[in-house]
């Protein structure tokens, strides 16, 4: 995302001095944690000094997404936080649990959208919609093998989406099949089929894309 798109941020929040030395526990899963990272973005740019990130193994290549925050890889389940929270109290003097369900736990909803209830529970939803979302460990010699593996020169490249586990789309297929039958001249890449190493290599082909649904 780039920065100069987005209004102008508010002043600082003056985040509690404990912020310093805070323990996110958030396990998963990629989109949550794509929506957690403008927080932490937050938290080292007023502490200068990078907060902790418990996740589960299977998402723990969230490290090679930024440089502001650190990583600590959690062996148990995504969806049972509440060990992962007593883990994380025995190691760090502050710790905020921004996932806001799994098997063991539900949010008290007060917001319109899960994704804005980690933003709370964080303490930073009055900047909510102003803070980027910054990927800065981008890896241009992966993101240009997936290009040359799967872009076809001299089409339109459509990317599109309809794979989710919290929310799937019933339709999928039968969309599937008009987007084929209305964009021929296109080449249409379904993005939940190209196999890349991170979530974030597939940021080469959308930014050669002509359009993104999902």
């Amino acid at each position: 995302v780039n920065p100069a798109r987005l209004p102008v941020k508010p002043g600082p929040l003056l985040l509690p001095v404990q912020y310093c030395t805070t323990c996110f526990v958030h396990l998963g899963r990629y989109g949550d944690l794509l929506n957690l990272m403008p927080v932490l973005k937050r938290v080292f740019d007023e502490t200068h000094r990078k907060p902790t990130l418990l996740v589960a193994r299977d998402f723990s290549d969230v490290a090679q997404w930024a440089t502001y925050f650190n990583v600590e890889i959690w062996d148990g389940p995504a969806m049972r936080v509440k060990p992962a929270v007593e883990w994380a109290r025995k190691r760090y003097p502050h710790v905020v649990l921004t996932q806001p369900c799994a098997e063991d736990h539900l949010v008290d909803k007060q917001c319109d959208s899960f994704a804005q209830e980690v933003w709370r529970t964080a303490g930073i939803l009055p900047l909510w919609g102003h803070l980027p979302l910054v990927l800065d460990r981008r890896n241009p010699y992966r993101e240009f093998d997936l290009i040359k593996a799967n872009l076809k020169p001299g089409k339109p490249l459509i990317l599109y989406s309809f794979a989710s586990h919290s929310s799937p789309f019933p339709r999928a297929d039968e969309v599937r099949l008009e987007l084929h039958r209305q964009w021929r001249d296109c080449q249409l890449l379904d993005l939940s089929q190209v196999k890349a190493l991170t979530v974030i290599d597939l940021l080469g082909l959308m930014d050669r894309a002509t359009c993104l649904i999902t």
